[in-house]
């Protein structure tokens, strides 16, 4: 998950967008941004697809980062899976192999 947090704070400043603006954008608590970028919480789905939104980033990207269409080209290699983080929903993805 490091990995992917510095992709997003990468993402967000590229666009010239600071973390306060940002969680506004999105519509979330400033400190919660924060603490996602921060690594302190995990990014609830719900959370991960407005950002993508509003970064215009692809999702591949933002959870692999450069990778070669073809090291993720079966279906069966990815796999999600939803739990539950007290009152949030946090997806998980598990790439096999």
């Amino acid at each position: 998950m490091d990995a992917l947090k510095r992709r997003l704070q990468a993402a967000r400043r590229k666009q010239g967008i600071n973390q306060l603006d940002f969680a506004r954008k999105i519509e979330i608590p400033p400190s919660t941004y924060q603490n996602y970028e921060g690594g302190s919480n995990n990014i609830p789905h719900t959370v991960i697809i407005s950002i993508v939104a509003a970064l215009n980033l692809d999702i591949k990207w933002l959870f692999y980062g450069e990778i070669e269409e073809k090291e993720v080209k079966k279906e069966k290699d990815i796999s999600f899976k939803t739990y539950k983080d007290g009152d949030d929903s946090v997806i998980k993805i598990v790439v096999a192999g």
